[in-house]
């Protein structure tokens, strides 16, 4: 899963996909304070999982003082058992407050989650593909300050315990040293720089994303590894009409130190060369990027076709051309919530020798 956790991911994941039609339940408050709430069954297929389910909620509002236009605050919740035997606990807020001068992340939640692991590099062959189970507890938190239109600044924190058990006998991850195979506590700090001129999160017509995040992790806070990570991600997205918005999407990371396997840069997942199984490729760099045609075609009914491009590498000067992986593929929208077009998201991604089905929460980026 991806470096964050598997239990955001699959949060997300479940929550878009229903087995059967969500009810609302809404006040009569027709102030900027109206809340609206989503409490469902969950049904959720990817890659990583196959098919899960379980229950799982939405709540959708607007914090005081906030204006009737502005961006949606929601709580996620969920609880939920995969095909695969992974079982998730997962609670993820994303909250704006004071107008949204002020934003409030995080998550917090258990997974016991079995999971592939295929190696470090950008040529790793499927043939080196063996199983694990993780057990995974922790939280991530981060704040965010508007110090001028568009512009953010806040810290980050998190401290995660994770330990394996089930690992292949004589495999990469059975004492071979591979750092973060022991397990262990990765705690840690740092900030983000954020400019973000879209016009909404839920589903963006027109704007522009730029995010740089800078975390390390230390001994000093408990941390049982010592490594920085960086991630850049930038989008940008254009309304071609008022059915079609064109975006476009570049995702970078990299890692100094001796960095647990589960967070080195890595292609593949849900939202980043879909197609590929995610963390199918990991190394200290990582590079992708990715466009998506989005339409609506009737109603709450939509569709769109998306290309990818990427790779890891071990360098800056290791960077191989003939290492980079593509994928493409196509999908359907369904607007859980028409008015502030929160989707539930089917695609199909592909690239060679390798396919997979996503159904999940929002766009992908």
């Amino acid at each position: 899963m991806s470096r964050r956790s598997c239990l955001l991911a699959l949060t997300l994941t479940a929550l878009a996909s229903l087995a059967a039609p969500p009810t609302f339940a809404q006040n009569t408050d027709t102030t900027e304070t109206a809340r609206r709430w989503v409490v469902l069954p969950a049904l959720f297929y990817t890659p990583e999982t196959r098919w899960g389910g379980g229950i799982s909620g939405i709540h959708f509002f607007r914090t005081p003082g906030s204006a009737p236009d502005s961006r949606i605050s929601q709580v996620f919740g969920a609880l939920l058992y995969t095909q695969n035997k992974q079982a998730i606990f997962q609670i993820a807020p994303d909250l704006y407050f004071s107008d949204e001068t002020y934003r409030v992340t995080g998550e917090a939640g258990y997974a016991l989650f079995p999971d592939n692991f295929y190696g470090v590099g950008p040529e790793t062959p499927d043939s080196l593909e063996e199983q694990y189970t993780a057990r995974n507890l922790g939280f991530a938190a981060e704040g965010w300050v508007r110090l001028r239109p568009g512009f953010y600044l806040g810290p980050y924190l998190s401290a995660r315990y994770q330990d394996f058990t089930d690992v292949q006998e004589n495999g990469l991850l059975d004492g071979t040293g591979l750092p973060g195979s022991e397990g262990g506590w990765t705690n840690l700090l740092g900030a983000q720089i954020v400019w973000d001129t879209r016009d909404k999160t839920t589903y963006t017509t027109q704007g522009h994303f730029l995010r740089l995040d800078v975390q390390t992790a230390a001994s000093a806070w408990g941390s049982d590894y010592a490594f920085t990570y960086f991630k850049l991600d930038e989008r940008q997205f254009f309304s071609l009409s008022p059915t079609q918005v064109l975006g476009f999407q570049f995702l970078g990371a990299a890692v100094t130190g001796t960095a647990p396997f589960v967070w080195l840069p890595q292609v593949g997942g849900a939202d980043i060369m879909r197609g590929y199984y995610s963390g199918r490729y990991r190394d200290n760099l990582s590079a992708a990027v990715q466009a998506e045609l989005r339409q609506i075609l009737w109603g709450p009914f939509g569709a769109t076709v998306f290309i990818g491009a990427g790779t890891v590498a071990p360098r800056f000067d290791a960077f191989d051309a003939d290492a980079i992986k593509v994928a493409g593929g196509f999908g359907f929208r369904l607007a859980l919530d028409p008015e502030e077009q929160v989707n539930i998201r089917l695609d199909y991604g592909f690239g060679p020798g390798t396919s997979g089905f996503y159904m999940t929460l929002g766009e992908a980026f």
